[in-house]
């Protein structure tokens, strides 16, 4: 009989002490491969679409599509390693919860196409790096990746298996369910195991008693990091104005400190309005301001922040309501493939 089960298995790349992702760190989540466990009759009729779904804190639950072929030279495994889902969000002692689908559809070139079209597969660190703004963006592409799923895969069957999410936090009781550096494994087949049970190296799961691979049943295999900085500061608005129009300014042969200071106020008033840096990253990027300011021989006095504007909480407010669906014509519009090639009746190749 199949079970779901959530495992916390050691990997060699792992910290070798246990390391909690604190309040005013960063984490990031990773699918970092996933086995199928079928037969090759099973591939040679069918593909495998795969969602992977996260909600960070009370934010809108966010389904991910993920297509991939399988592997070359593996008995099960896709071909995906260590794949980017959200990265770099900060914890700020919100909670996380993972869960994933893999979906079965009747093997189909187009459908291949379109869904690699909207799959994150195909993105840049850019979408995948977390930001509050953009969260309704990647839900848009999401959107259109599950409509595909919705319009061609088969009826009455199309989930394979859809795994319960585990859920991590900051301040859990229970240790093993505590937010932190980890791999955590989501598997559907007959076998017993705890987290002493398995480990991974170079992207798959072993037992530990005999290093087989783990083939009795699908898994997925997540990897979550934590980070202590994000790595886009110099890409930020706040960034931008204190190193051109504060810092820059004292490079001139006559600079303006007035100027300087407004754009010194300007640049923290955004630094501390922005939710995708944590309040430690925000106390350690003002000092550094400061020490900088004071090597050039400027010093301002330390402006007070205002609370956010109703316009910009409203704005923020704004990202979590509902997106209109559509239909899958629309998709398919958006995409740019013609309407009457998947009427009933017709097919992939259209001709």
């Amino acid at each position: 009989m199949s079970t779901n089960r959530e495992v916390f298995p050691y990997g060699d790349d792992l910290p070798t002490q246990n390391v909690i992702v604190g309040a005013d760190d960063y984490f990031s989540i990773y699918l970092d491969s996933v086995c199928v466990s079928q037969g090759e009759d099973f591939w040679t009729k069918n593909d495998i679409g795969l969602t992977a779904d996260l909600t960070v804190g009370n934010s809108q639950p966010v389904s991910l599509p993920v297509y991939s072929d399988r592997a070359a030279n593996t008995d099960a495994l896709l071909a995906l390693s260590h794949f980017a889902l959200m990265t770099y969000v900060p914890c700020n002692g919100q909670a996380l919860e993972v869960g994933a689908s893999m979906l079965r559809f009747d093997t189909d070139d187009f459908i291949k196409k379109a869904l690699q079209a909207v799959s994150l597969t195909q993105s840049s660190t850019e979408l995948t790096t977390y930001a509050a703004a953009a969260v309704p963006f990647v839900t848009l592409a999401a959107s259109v990746g599950n409509e595909i799923y919705n319009a061609f895969g088969p009826k009455g069957g199309e989930v394979l298996i859809k795994t319960e999410g585990t859920s991590l936090s900051v301040n859990d009781t229970n240790p093993r369910y505590v937010l932190r550096d980890c791999y955590l494994l989501q598997y559907f087949g007959p076998d017993n195991m705890d987290d002493s049970s398995l480990y991974v190296h170079a992207g798959d799961v072993y037992w530990k008693q005999n290093n087989t691979p783990l083939r009795s049943g699908p898994w997925f295999l997540f990897r979550i990091e934590r980070f202590e900085q994000r790595p886009d500061q110099q890409s930020k608005p706040w960034f931008i104005l204190f190193s051109r129009d504060c810092l820059g300014e004292f490079d001139k042969l006559s600079p303006d400190s007035a100027k300087a200071q407004k754009a010194y106020s300007d640049a923290l008033v955004l630094l501390e309005n922005d939710p995708d840096f944590t309040g430690k990253d925000k106390r350690a990027i003002s000092q550094s301001w400061r020490e900088q300011l004071q090597n050039k021989g400027a010093s301002f006095p330390q402006p007070v922040t205002p609370s956010p504007s109703p316009k910009s909480a409203f704005l923020r407010m704004n990202l979590n309501l509902p997106r209109p669906r559509r239909t899958p014509e629309e998709v398919l519009s958006l995409l740019g493939f013609e309407k009457n090639r998947f009427s009933k009746g017709a097919t992939a190749g259209g001709d």
